[in-house]
């Protein structure tokens, strides 16, 4: 009896140790002022404001009130504007800075008032601006700038700012940029150590520009950022040749989020924990030169037809395109290659991003060690739930005779509460978060969990 108790024993000590180490590989890395993965909510103040238009099916706005704050750990808010000449930070709408907020539009008190709501909730703004008027700032007006910075940022009580500048010697900018935008960061970190501010930054997916762009190497650059926003988006577009996904995950060109993560993993080195993924919660319309052969057929790889349209026409939210699916008959595919889907009808075809690439994007990033994930934008999710197949059976794929169901994004949802249908993308965005990186499938802990259970039981069966 003795040896088989001390047996069992030392395979408990084993599964413990082993279960330990997989654990701290995945999870006990640093992270910048949070204890676990960060996800980010950036809502899109510029189309908020903008967004007087509006599809066929939209039956609300989204307001403040729409913001599930629950799911996320920070909120960034892109609403506010570089000012040349006087290098101050302005509202992209005069009035965010009143307590107005209606319609579309969300006030800064309204948006930082929802720290109420959930402890620990960090508030962020985000401040965009032309290459040129970052460049003339960086270089000649950097004091004024960080003095407007901590002004502005007390008075609306945000925890932080992100600076939005896309991207630094490009489009308008200098050499000198690299230098001075290292030098801007530095400046308003020690401004902001005092304010207890968080500072952040966007940053191109494309290993060359950020080489070209950033001191990367600067440890001092690297240590004043605390988080950094890798806009992995826009890797194909109206600028294409051919048909490609937003954000694939790869690709047959060799782009995509996986590339840009090892990229920038490799380029960031020891702070490569304070890089977060952006994930598009959008899709773009194409207008394709010849039909498709049949109805398996893929768009993605084929030639289309360049219409020069306006932005707004042919960038699409995920709310706009699932409404599509639910009421005009697309018909849904699967790129397994990049991993995204995409739906066409006749000679038009949307590539977009859905529960299940969110998903795959989500998981890619934790495996990789990043501290967080964004949502690009959460106005753009489902926010109202109200995005159904047209058949009374609410969601896609859903069915009315059960409570549940699985709709072909691959993720389930509860049919009969609205409430819980809201949200699809970042919600399993957050619980990818939650579950961690193995949570698809059985982890090296996961498997030496299971080993040792066997062998356990098989010692229990022993004859004495």
């Amino acid at each position: 009896m003795l040896p088989r108790i001390t047996l069992l024993l030392s395979l408990g000590l084993v599964l413990v140790s082993g279960y330990q180490d997989d654990y701290s590989s995945n999870y006990n890395r640093p992270t910048t002022n949070e204890s676990h993965t960060a996800v980010f909510c950036y809502v899109n103040g510029t189309r908020l404001v903008s967004q007087s238009r509006r599809n066929t099916y939209q039956t609300g706005h989204f307001g403040v009130e729409s913001i599930k704050v629950e799911l996320c750990t920070h909120i960034v808010y892109g609403a506010a504007v570089l000012e040349p000449n006087s290098w101050d930070i302005r509202a992209i709408d005069p009035d965010l800075e009143h307590r107005q907020s209606s319609g579309n539009k969300i006030s800064f008190d309204d948006i930082t008032e929802l720290k109420n709501r959930k402890r620990d909730l960090k508030v962020l703004i985000s401040v965009s601006g032309t290459p040129t008027a970052f460049s003339q700032m960086a270089k000649s007006h950097r004091e004024v700038f960080v003095q407007h910075a901590k002004t502005f940022l007390n008075k609306y009580k945000f925890d932080g700012l992100n600076i939005d500048w896309q991207y630094p010697t490009r489009r308008g900018g200098t050499t000198e940029d690299k230098q001075n935008f290292g030098l801007l960061i530095k400046e308003l970190k020690i401004m902001f150590r005092n304010e207890a501010k968080l500072l952040t930054a966007s940053i191109s997916p494309m290993r060359q520009t950020v080489i070209n762009g950033y001191e990367y190497m600067d440890g001092v650059v690297m240590e004043s950022v605390d988080y950094w926003f890798i806009l992995a988006t826009e890797y194909y577009g109206h600028w294409s040749n051919r048909i490609g996904p937003n954000a694939p995950l790869r690709s047959r060109e060799n782009l995509g989020v996986e590339k840009t993560i090892d990229d920038l993993k490799y380029l960031f080195q020891k702070h490569a924990y304070k890089l977060v993924l952006v994930v598009p919660f959008y899709g773009k319309k194409f207008q394709l030169r010849s039909p498709l052969q049949n109805n398996y057929e893929s768009p993605i790889g084929k030639d289309f037809v360049n219409m020069h349209a306006p932005a707004e026409n042919v960038i699409l939210s995920y709310r706009e395109i699932c409404q599509k699916m639910s009421n005009e008959q697309w018909r849904r595919g699967w790129d397994s290659d990049s991993e995204t889907p995409y739906i066409v009808k006749d000679a038009g075809a949307i590539v977009f991003d859905d529960a299940q690439s969110v998903q795959a994007k989500t998981s890619m990033a934790l495996r990789r060690g990043l501290g967080g994930v964004m949502a690009f934008s959460i106005d753009m999710d489902d926010f109202d739930g109200d995005c159904s197949d047209g058949s009374g059976h609410g969601r896609r794929g859903g069915s009315s005779s059960t409570n549940a169901g699985t709709n072909s994004d691959g993720y389930n949802y509860n049919w009969r509460d609205r409430s819980a249908r809201k949200y699809p993308l970042l919600q399993i965005m957050y619980d990818t978060v939650e579950r961690g990186p193995n949570s698809a499938g059985l982890g090296s802990a996961s498997l030496l969990l299971v080993t040792m259970l066997a062998a356990i039981v098989a010692l229990l069966n022993l004859p004495q």
